[in-house]
């Protein structure tokens, strides 16, 4: 009996793994509608040690947050992206902002719409509200348009090339560990 209870085991274990990797989800879904500012500390030190040093950083000098864009955005000065996202750090608080950018300026004033496209369904995504909670689910919109390989539009011309599409991706995705919202 001694002799078999290491099979058993074994068969038991190689069983367990196969049934959770059927069972288990892929990926934990993110709920973009719920918006979260607040940054861990230790989220905050993963960001400050391994991903800061791919953004451009400036202080914005009234407030003193610390505005943040991704290096790999601006490389070809050529092809600006229409659309962009800036991290804002607000340190004192412990707080972590996105906002929307059109032509490498803040939208603060001017409600825009884009379009996206996934085989043969269509959709659009507004933002119409200048507010942190705004910003925050169009950009949640926009990355959850991305991951899933949609084409995004505004008036029927590509928001993005490859390149820039990845670095949206990254940049939000930067965000949204930031704020715990994926991991």
């Amino acid at each position: 009996m001694n002799k078999k209870l290491p099979l058993y085991f074994g068969l038991w274990f190689v069983g367990f793994i196969i049934i959770l990797a059927l069972v288990f989800p892929e990926n934990r879904p993110v709920d973009f509608k719920v918006p979260q500012f607040r940054t861990s500390q230790a989220d905050l030190l993963y960001f400050k040690n391994i991903r800061s040093f791919y953004y451009d950083k400036v202080e914005d000098e009234k407030s003193s947050y610390e505005i943040l864009h991704l290096k790999t955005l601006w490389q070809d000065s050529t092809k600006i992206p229409k659309l962009t996202f800036a991290i804002i750090n607000n340190w004192r608080q412990d707080e972590t902002y996105v906002i929307t950018e059109w032509n490498r300026k803040m939208l603060f004033q001017e409600p825009i719409s884009i379009n996206w496209e996934n085989n043969k369904v269509e959709g659009s995504i507004t933002l119409s509200e200048f507010n942190s909670e705004a910003h925050f689910k169009f950009a949640g919109e926009v990355y959850s348009h991305l991951i899933n390989d949609d084409k995004l539009f505004f008036e029927s011309e590509p928001i993005f090339s490859d390149q820039q599409r990845k670095s949206i991706i990254k940049t939000l995705k930067d965000y949204f560990k930031l704020t715990g919202k994926i991991y």
